[in-house]
């Protein structure tokens, strides 16, 4: 799970089939940032950072996700620069769209328990466009494609953005009063970008939103005065696309098998004698001496290895 030095007793990951996501951490995993809204020296121009931590997660296509925010011992419930802030608020973004967001009073927040607050699902029109259907949150995988329009291009670099990337900004704000929720995400995510678009990143998956049924229209809280307090990101990526950007070391190459000398042809036979003989002789860590009764231990049979009358040595591939 994804925490910020700055903000004990939070903690915020990403769960696939029902296990947290394991976190792989990169050159910019966290940012240190301020709470108190001065500017902070991670800026590059000195602007005002929040606290951040981003981390990298494995996905597979067509598996569902969820996010769980977590606050406990220790989380700060009272911010005195913000004391007309009531609300504490987690907002989750994937793909760089806004799709849900849970919400408690800061009084509710006891400093002894832990609240989690979990997001699964978010809400967009039916193909009539006139009911209101509950989707939830699944990987979908990225296809390149090599030619393409001076447009399309243009359009996908604006989806690559932030395409592959879950966040979850954490916010103080001030409740007003009820409205209606109104979202619209793509149901179904069929990401075919053109390569240039992606500019040489490794983005396998974007996130599709399956519908599962008709919902009731929600209401949401409406709040004003939304201060950031923090901020954690995922991007996720296959397996190989997480070796490709270097967050996972490449593969072992597998180890040589083991000669198996009964499938051996005589020819073969001698050949891995002579190798094997030249390799003992070439070894001077090892010291041993050879007499009539040695032999040579392989897989599936062992052989003698004898002396010539010339002095020579030699594997004796006759039968017993």
């Amino acid at each position: 799970m994804a925490v910020l030095s700055k903000m004990p007793g939070l903690s915020v990951k990403v769960v696939i089939k029902s296990e947290a996501a394991v976190e792989y951490s990169s050159a910019e995993s966290e940012v240190t940032g301020s709470i108190a809204g001065v500017a902070s020296a991670a800026g590059k121009q000195g602007e005002h950072l929040w606290p951040r931590t981003t981390t990298y997660i494995e996905s597979s296509s067509g598996t569902l996700f969820q996010i769980e925010a977590t606050f406990g011992p220790g989380f700060q419930t009272a911010y005195p620069e913000y004391a007309d802030r009531d609300a504490i608020c987690v907002s989750a973004y994937i793909d760089g769209t806004w799709v849900n967001c849970k919400w408690l009073k800061l009084n509710q927040l006891r400093k002894n328990e832990f609240r989690t607050f979990t997001i699964s699902d978010t809400y967009s029109l039916s193909a009539n466009k006139e009911d209101t259907v509950q989707c939830l949150f699944t990987f979908a995988p990225v296809s390149g494609v090599d030619s393409a329009t001076k447009e399309k291009i243009a359009e996908d670099a604006k989806i690559a953005k932030s395409l592959g990337e879950i966040r979850v900004d954490i916010h103080l704000a001030k409740t007003t009063n009820l409205g209606d929720l109104r979202i619209s995400v793509k149901q179904t995510g069929e990401f075919a970008l053109a390569e240039k678009a992606m500019k040489g990143k490794a983005i396998s998956h974007g996130t599709s939103f399956p519908v599962t049924g008709i919902a009731s229209a929600p209401k949401a809280q409406m709040m004003e005065n939304w201060t950031a307090i923090g901020q954690f990101v995922f991007r996720y990526r296959s397996r190989d696309a997480l070796r490709e950007e270097m967050i996972l070391p490449p593969p072992r190459s597998p180890s040589p098998a083991k000669p198996d000398i009964n499938t051996m042809s005589i020819s073969e036979l001698r050949t891995f004698a002579q190798n094997l003989l030249h390799a003992q002789r070439d070894s001077r860590s090892v010291k041993r001496e050879i007499d009539d009764r040695a032999t040579v231990s392989c897989e599936g049979r062992q052989y003698k290895l004898v002396k010539l009358e010339s002095g020579e040595e030699a594997v004796d591939l006759t039968e017993d």
